[in-house]
């Protein structure tokens, strides 16, 4: 399905409140990254910082990679991010974008 809707020129990105290296993690390792133009999520130490990520050190360059930038970071609600992605391709009918949502606060969100 996500193959199909990419040939047919559909642009999808994922937006999780979760953080961005996690969220590409898991897209590659069972292959879908490829189809999402980007991943917005948290990045950095938004849920803390403890002894242990200390320890680990500086990222390697593929750990860096998957971490994302503060331009990943840069929405404040997806319902927000959405209007935003629409303005930057133009698409101007509510029709010509969609939310994937399971929380209905966010869904309500959306629909205003």
């Amino acid at each position: 399905l996500l193959g199909e809707l990419g040939r047919a020129g559909v642009r999808m990105a994922v937006c999780t409140k979760g953080l961005v290296g996690v969220a590409r993690l898991i897209l590659e390792a069972v292959g879908l990254r490829p189809h999402f133009l980007e991943v917005y999520g948290n990045v950095g130490n938004v849920y803390g910082h403890l002894p242990y990520d200390a320890a680990l050190g500086a990222p390697s360059e593929e750990e860096a990679r998957l971490l994302g930038s503060a331009a990943a970071a840069d929405w404040t609600s997806k319902d927000e991010l959405v209007a935003r992605l629409r303005a930057q391709y133009g698409l101007n009918a509510r029709a010509q974008a969609c939310l994937v949502e399971d929380d209905p606060e966010e869904i309500h969100r959306a629909r205003a």
